[in-house]
């Protein structure tokens, strides 16, 4: 049954690839959001994270408990520390495209990858019941 780890260990690591894709599409603003997440077809990408975290879980499974528990911990604690920086720089766009906006805000060249200057505001003004 050892067999099964090496798909199942591939397999989470697709979902948290995706997972990691989506989560970037759900926090970043209109301007700097993949055009899938501005469509109906988004659903299609979390569908298929989940999907994929499931087979990969019941794959390690089948092996055994402990690879199962173990895969599901890597997925939540160590892949998103790990991908997200990396997908940050692969989706937003480069220095010299949001230079004007950032260089006031303070960012530099070496930091705007680490800011949150591309996430989505927060509506401050609720609505007060």
């Amino acid at each position: 049954m050892l067999w099964l780890v090496i798909p199942g260990i591939i397999v989470l690591l697709l979902a948290a690839l995706l997972e990691t894709y989506c989560e970037f599409g759900r926090q970043a603003a209109t301007d700097y959001s993949p055009e899938i997440f501005r469509r109906r077809s988004r659903w299609l990408f979390e569908f298929g994270w989940v999907l994929l975290l499931l087979i990969g879980g019941i794959l390690l499974l089948l092996v055994d408990w402990r690879w199962a528990v173990g895969g599901i911990a890597l997925f939540w604690l160590v892949l998103p520390i790990w991908l997200m920086p990396m997908m940050r720089k692969r989706l937003l766009p480069p220095w010299e495209v949001v230079k004007d906006d950032l260089e006031r805000q303070g960012y530099t060249v070496k930091n705007y990858w680490s800011g949150d200057w591309w996430k989505k505001k927060k509506d401050k003004d609720k609505k007060k019941s």
